[in-house]
């Protein structure tokens, strides 16, 4: 009879918190969603289930205070930028905007425009996506930008292909003693002008002749004592080959 009694009650608090799980509704449910989206921003199968499920809240949900304030301040932040890092806090402030209210579709147009300003394109994409979600009326468009995205992403990883093919059959890099591997210079690109730096504080260059391949520089040490040295080199694989002061040297490319 006690085994009875035990398994009765079992049953009815089986049934009682089934029923109570039931009869939560989609803004309860979608509260609870959010303040664990918010302690785990980064996990966009939840933030995907917020973003549907916000669609059959009715009356559709307030966008709260904290979440305004970071979109405005966002938009601030990406007006006032002047280059692609500048957009980072434009980027941290839509973020933040679209977690404390993460159905918000205009929070995700807006950091998937910041992103692509950053450069960032695959983020872009993922906060345009996640925009789509949201239902907006000019979802055709954002579509398109989606494809606009894509092929800007690929024009910077062409670009980005070609400048790494043209470093390795130039002398722009920094170069090291090729005895001690102690670093001594750094030719850096410039637009199209290669520049010749010093890479420690012991040395000083001027007089500079660079061509794609060939360098010719003095090098003056800031050590008290110490000699200028006239370099000549011709760029042969990874290494600066020719003299210092008509002797033999050469200098290995840093990895």
């Amino acid at each position: 009879m006690k085994t009875t009694s035990k398994l009765f009650i079992l049953v009815f608090t089986f049934m009682a918190l089934t029923a109570s799980a039931y009869a939560q509704s989609p803004r309860e449910q979608l509260k609870q969603m959010v303040q664990q989206l918010q302690k785990a921003p980064n996990d966009n199968a939840l933030r995907e289930k917020v973003i549907k499920l916000a669609q059959d809240v009715k009356p559709a949900l307030a966008v709260p205070p904290e979440a305004r304030r970071a979109f405005v301040m966002g938009g601030t932040y990406q007006k006032e930028a002047k280059s692609p890092e500048d957009f980072g806090l434009a980027v941290k402030a839509f973020q933040d905007a679209s977690t404390a209210a993460p159905w918000w579709g205009d929070a995700y147009y807006n950091l998937s425009v910041a992103l692509e300003s950053a450069k960032r394109y695959d983020e872009a994409k993922n906060a345009l996506t996640l925009y789509l979600l949201t239902k907006p009326k000019d979802a055709e468009q954002a579509q398109e930008r989606l494809y606009a995205i894509e092929a800007k992403k690929n024009l910077a990883a062409r670009a980005a292909s070609v400048a790494e093919e043209r470093k390795k059959n130039s002398i722009e890099g920094t170069w090291l003693d090729g005895r001690d591997g102690i670093p001594i210079l750094r030719i850096e690109r410039i637009g199209e002008t290669l520049v010749v730096k010093s890479a420690n504080e012991s040395f000083s260059f001027s007089g500079a002749r660079i061509t794609e391949t060939n360098l010719s520089v003095t090098n003056t040490p800031l050590i008290p004592g110490m000699l200028p040295v006239r370099y000549e080199f011709e760029l042969r694989g990874d290494k600066l080959v020719g003299t210092a002061n008509g002797r033999p040297y050469q200098m290995n490319r840093k990895p």
